[in-house]
C-alpha cells in the first residue's frame, strides 16, 4: 500500500526505499519549531520554494515570439481519474484559439490556477440561489443602504402568475424574470408592510449562513433525539428522555432567540452609530459650506470697502491736486501783493541757486514790472550808465 506524502524508490526485487516528500518535511519543520528563529528558517524555505516569477503572468504584445507556446489562462478543471485529490486543468495558449491541452496541477503555472479559482469564487457567489432552497422561513440577508438586514422567507414564486392579485398585487410584474423567479422576504424585527418582493438573482439578496445553519443543526438534533429515544425500551424512561431533550432543546431555543435579540441590538447599535455618523458628516458639511459663504461675503465685503477706498483716495488725491494747483497759482502771482520798496530783501534764481537780493530801484509806474538788481551787479551797471552818458555827450559836441 503507497501513502500520500511518501516517495517510493524499488532498491531490489521486493525492496522499496520510502521517504516522506520535501513537502511532508517541510510541514514536519513548521510542527516541530520551538522557537521565533527556527520557525522562521523554514518561511525561507517556503520563500524559495515559490516560483514567485510564475505567479505573474507574461505580458504578451504583437512583437512576443510564439512559435514557443505561451499558457494564457485555464478554462475548466477536472479530478485526475484514479488518483484521489489531484487535479488537472484545461489550458489555453496565446494565439490558438481551439486547441485545448489539458495538465496535470503541478505543471500549470501558478497564476493560471489564481485566476481560474479566483473567477469559480465570483461565479460560486453570484449563482448561489441556484443550490438555495427559497422555503418559507429561510434565512436570507438583504442589503438596503450598504448595509445587510436579516429577513426571511414568507413566499417564493418560480413562474409568473397568471393572476398577480392573487400574491397581494405589491409584486414589480415589470422585474419578474422567467426561469429565475421572485421571492417576498420579511424584515426581522420589521413591520408587515415592509415586505418586498425580490428577484432571487439580485444582488441585494444572499443567504443567511448562520440562521440557517441553525436550523440545519436543530434538524440533525430532533433527529438525533429521535434515534436515542427509539433506543429505550422502558416507557417511563422513554417519557423521561423525550422530556430531558424537549427541555434541553428548549434551552438551546432560548439561546439562540438571546443570541438573536443581542446581533439584532448590535446591528440597531451599529446603525444608529451609522446614522449619528451620517449626521456628523451632515453637519460638518453644513458648517463648512457656511464657513464657505460667510468666507465668501467677507471677501465681497473686503472688495467693496477697498473699492470705496480706492473712490475716497482718488477724491483726496484730486482734492491735493487742485489746492497743489491752486497754492503754485498762488506763488506764481505772488508779487502782485508784495510791497516793492527800495531796500526790501528778496531772493533769486540764478543757475540754479537762490541768492538774497536788495531792491535798489524800481524803474516804470507799473509795479508789476519791478527792476531788481543784485547788490554786487551796482557798480557795474553805474559804470555802463556813465559811458554810454559820456558817449552820448561826446556825440552832440560833434553835432555842434
Amino acid at each position: 500500500t503507497e501513502y500520500t506524502n511518501m516517495v517510493y524508490r524499488k532498491e531490489r526485487k521486493d525492496f522499496y526505499h520510502v521517504m516522506p516528500t520535501n513537502r511532508l518535511t517541510w510541514i514536519c519543520g513548521i510542527l516541530n519549531a520551538k522557537t521565533v528563529a527556527q520557525l522562521a528558517i523554514q518561511i525561507r524555505v517556503l520563500d524559495e520554494c515559490i516560483g514567485w516569477e510564475a505567479v505573474k503572468k507574461p505580458e504578451v504584445t504583437k512583437k512576443t515570439d510564439l512559435s514557443t507556446p505561451i499558457i494564457e489562462k485555464a478554462i475548466d478543471k477536472r479530478l485526475v481519474a484514479g488518483r484521489e485529490g489531484f487535479f488537472e486543468y484545461a489550458i489555453k495558449m496565446f494565439g490558438e484559439d481551439e486547441r485545448i491541452t489539458w495538465m496535470q496541477e503541478d505543471k500549470v503555472p501558478l497564476y493560471c490556477i489564481r485566476e481560474y479559482e479566483a473567477e469559480a469564487r465570483r461565479a460560486a457567489r453570484a449563482s448561489w440561489w441556484l443550490e438555495f432552497e427559497f422555503y418559507p422561513g429561510a434565512g436570507v440577508e438583504v442589503q438596503f443602504e450598504g448595509d445587510w438586514y436579516q429577513a426571511f422567507v414568507v413566499e417564493s414564486v418560480d413562474q409568473k402568475p397568471n393572476n398577480p392579485s392573487r400574491l397581494g398585487g405589491d409584486m414589480p410584474m415589470s422585474q419578474f424574470k422567467e426561469g429565475i423567479g421572485m421571492v417576498k422576504v420579511h424584515y426581522i424585527g420589521g413591520r408587515e408592510e415592509e415586505d418586498e418582493w425580490i428577484s432571487k438573482d439580485s444582488a441585494l439578496l444572499r443567504e443567511d449562513r448562520k440562521a440557517n445553519d441553525r436550523v440545519r443543526q436543530d434538524v440533525k438534533r430532533r433527529e438525533a433525539d429521535k434515534r436515542k429515544v427509539a433506543l429505550v425500551k422502558d416507557k417511563e424512561e422513554r417519557m423521561k428522555l423525550r422530556l430531558e431533550l424537549f427541555q434541553e432543546r428548549k434551552r438551546l431555543r432560548v439561546e439562540q432567540q438571546k443570541s438573536a435579540k443581542d446581533r439584532e441590538r448590535e446591528r440597531e447599535e451599529e446603525r444608529a452609530r451609522k446614522d449619528t455618523m451620517r449626521s456628523e458628516r451632515v453637519r460638518m458639511k453644513e458648517a463648512e459650506l457656511e464657513e464657505r459663504r460667510k468666507e465668501r461675503e467677507e471677501k465681497i465685503r473686503l472688495r467693496k470697502a477697498e473699492q470705496e477706498k480706492k473712490k475716497e483716495d482718488n477724491k483726496l488725491i484730486k482734492k491735493l491736486a487742485q489746492e497743489k494747483q491752486r497754492i503754485l497759482q498762488g506763488k506764481s502771482s505772488w508779487w502782485r501783493d508784495f510791497p516793492w520798496t527800495q531796500g526790501v530783501m528778496v531772493e533769486m534764481d540764478w543757475e540754479g541757486e537762490w541768492f538774497d537780493c536788495t531792491v535798489i530801484k524800481l524803474i516804470g509806474p507799473d509795479p508789476e514790472k519791478p527792476q531788481v538788481w543784485i547788490e554786487g551787479e551796482k557798480a557795474e551797471k553805474e559804470r555802463e550808465d556813465r559811458e554810454e552818458r559820456e558817449a552820448e555827450a561826446r556825440l552832440r559836441a560833434l553835432d555842434g
